[in-house]
């Protein structure tokens, strides 16, 4: 299993001791294009052009779900 815990319990005990959610944090990804249609970043993503939410090759929109997605899909 892999996790990071944040509290301050024994290894393996991913207790949220401080109630941290991720809610309102901006992050930004540099790379190939984000697919704004894909369901897993619905609603999640926002960009400076719409060009930036075409993505041909798919790695942006890897990176993307990686860091931000629902895990819907």
């Amino acid at each position: 299993t892999f996790g990071i815990s944040v509290g301050t319990n024994a290894p393996g005990a991913y207790t949220n001791y401080l109630g941290l959610t991720g809610t309102n944090v901006v992050v930004n990804v540099n790379d190939s294009g984000i697919d704004e249609a894909h369901p897993d970043l619905a609603q999640r993503v926002k960009a400076d052009s719409p060009s930036t939410l075409i993505d041909f090759d798919g790695h942006g929109t890897h990176v993307a779900a990686t860091i931000a997605g629902s895990g819907s899909m």
